[in-house]
């Protein structure tokens, strides 16, 4: 397997969540926008900053894309997958690799 090396940095995201406690997709894009300004190299989504364990596979789907759609195809998305299960870690991975 090749190595690599990443450079730069990466950020971990917070999730952002309304009054409802649904996501706060539109808060959560525009917070990747203002840390572009500053020539992020990429960002750490779903990780323990991230809310994860808090949030669905369906959901961490949506955060995870809404990451990529703010940051654009330059920045690297390193998204955070683990679960309990075996199984929901596998279908995290590939979620995230949509």
């Amino acid at each position: 397997m090749a190595e690599i090396v990443l450079g730069g940095i990466y950020p971990p995201l917070p999730t952002f969540f309304d009054t409802d406690d649904a996501l706060d997709i539109a808060t959560y894009q525009h917070h990747i926008a203002r840390l572009a300004e500053s020539g992020i190299t990429g960002y750490v989504v779903m990780g323990s900053n991230g809310e994860a364990v808090h949030l669905s596979s369906d959901e961490r789907a949506v955060v995870i894309e809404a990451a990529r759609s703010a940051a654009g195809n330059e920045a690297l998305i390193i998204a955070g997958c683990g679960e309990q299960s075996t199984r929901t870690t596998i279908y995290n991975c590939e979620q995230a690799a949509r």
